[in-house]
């Protein structure tokens, strides 16, 4: 609808004589416009900032240079290198603890666990990483696809690590939209090649079906791919079907918090510099033999300085240094743009820096805890995957038989509570167990069981064990005992799980 503007109700004038071309041509936006202060017209500074791509997805020099660095190289390592410190284990109830060491042996002889870690820092500073399954002769060319069906025993030789500059998109799935690598690489062009290839713009036509002259093409069922960070879909294509780079996100916040921390270092070296007020200072410059005069004294005011720390000055000049006072408003300034750095990575300041927890109550727990959660979150969306699709794999290829429906993969608790923590633990599990053994809930063997499955009741040897439960498994009769409720009406089905209707 086009509003009449200042038109009085009884007037009659054509609509033409009333609204003009700009007002039916150039609609604008509501917003609050002052000309006096300048907001919401060209000359407003808020409406000069918006946002632009950095490039730093696509620029291999930067990236590399950048984990140089302490900083950088600490937020790409430092969730990785907590994640594998205590690594993972192996949980197979069919299998015996022979058969779990002898899996745990092949794990360090492929050095499986080192190779995802590197895989993990490639892929949060390059945005992306390949490990590539290297099989013999037995399971066909590497630019073929892999029959994971039909994987033959003792056929992995091991596996290499490959960063998105050295794994080039040799050509893309647009076909099979059901398939999980839908939009991604079928093929990949590895080793040095691949990176010149890219910064060339990608393969010539005419050199089409030529790659494996200048690379090993491999068919993307013999890798594991680590993604990167989500992009849109014209970014991920534009940065040749790999995922950002952690730095990149992080890449601002980290050249604020660097510039700044060269500038107050600058400015301490500026502040031992002493500074000699000199009367008549522009008279004695111009004088060929005053100036020759007064060079010879400085130098020789400066020999004394240096040797006695002691400086003799007429009484009408006056030697100082700046004030070190200038230096109090930086501390703050620093320590926020940490504080930002640390919120662009998810790391605490506490673990990137090693800054000590403040406030008067503060221990640094509550930093702790938030970092080892991340860490943890960490490993299921990032690590979990990739180990369960390497393990697929691994199964055949180290034993000839699938992988068992029982093999799960636990990682270890990262967060450990301190001694008092665990004692308040304990207390609380013996006083739970307690109230229900008193009440009739359980009995004296779950009773005990249970404390020591807790390890809250160490140091028994097995004849006190056999001596306080018995050599005998529960059976259904202990089970009943166990879950009755002393004095209930409650009926069997409801209060016990394992009894047959």
């Amino acid at each position: 609808m086009i509003r009449l503007k200042g038109v009085n109700k009884s007037q009659r004038m054509p609509v033409a004589a009333l609204v003009t071309a700009d007002d039916v041509m150039k609609p604008t936006n509501d917003s609050i416009v002052n000309k006096d202060a300048g907001f919401g017209t060209s000359t407003d500074k808020t409406t000069q900032n918006f946002w632009v791509a950095n490039g730093m997805n696509q620029n291999y020099e930067l990236q590399a240079k950048m984990y140089q660095y302490w900083l950088p190289r600490r937020i790409v390592d430092l969730i990785p290198n907590e994640g594998r410190r205590k690594g993972w284990e192996h949980v197979i109830p069919s299998w015996t603890p022979e058969q779990i060491q002898d899996l745990e042996r092949k794990d360090l002889d492929f050095k499986v666990k080192d190779e995802f870690k590197l895989a993990w820092k490639w892929e949060r500073l390059f945005g992306g990483a390949l490990i590539v399954y290297l099989f013999d002769q037995s399971e066909g060319l590497y630019s073929e696809p892999l029959n994971k069906d039909a994987i033959k025993k003792d056929s992995l030789l091991g596996i290499d690590v490959y960063d998105p500059w050295q794994s080039y998109a040799a050509n893309i799935d647009h076909l099979n939209f059901v398939s999980s690598n839908y939009r991604k690489p079928t093929n990949y062009t590895l080793g040095t090649p691949g990176f010149m290839m890219v910064n060339k713009g990608g393969i010539p036509e005419e050199q089409r079906g030529m790659e494996s002259i200048n690379g090993a093409i491999i068919h993307h069922t013999r890798v594991n791919r680590f993604n990167g960070l989500e992009l849109p879909w014209y970014d991920f294509q534009n940065n040749w079907y790999w995922g950002q780079s952690l730095l990149a996100s992080v890449h601002e916040a980290l050249a604020n918090a660097d510039l700044v921390t060269q500038s107050a270092a600058q400015l301490l070296f500026k502040l031992s510099v002493p500074v000699m007020k000199v009367p008549d200072i522009k008279e004695i410059i111009t004088d060929d033999m005053a100036k020759g005069a007064f060079l010879q004294r400085m130098n020789l005011l400066n020999t004394t300085m240096s040797n006695n720390h002691m400086a003799i000055i007429d009484a009408k000049e006056e030697l100082s240094n700046l004030e070190q006072s200038a230096l109090a408003g930086i501390d703050p300034i620093i320590e926020r743009l940490y504080t930002l750095v640390s919120a662009a990575s998810g790391i605490p300041v506490s673990k990137l820096v090693g800054e000590s927890a403040k406030g008067l109550n503060a221990t640094g727990e509550g930093d702790e805890k938030n970092f080892f959660n991340a860490v943890e979150a960490e490993r299921e969306d990032r690590l979990r995957p990739r180990l369960e699709e390497f393990y697929d794999m691994a199964f055949p290829a180290w034993y000839g038989i699938p992988r068992p429906k029982d093999h799960k993969i636990v990682f270890p608790a990262l967060y450990q509570e301190t001694p008092e923590q665990k004692a308040n633990t304990q207390t609380s599990i013996v006083n739970n167990l307690s109230v229900m053994f008193n009440d009739g809930v359980i009995n004296k063997k779950v009773y005990l069981e249970e404390l020591m499955e807790k390890e809250i009741v160490q140091n028994i040897s097995e004849e006190d064990k056999k001596a306080l439960l018995g050599e005998k498994e529960l059976d259904e009769d202990d089970i009943d005992d166990a879950l009755e409720l002393g004095g209930s009406d409650t009926n069997d089905s409801q209060t016990n799980p394992y009894k047959e209707d």
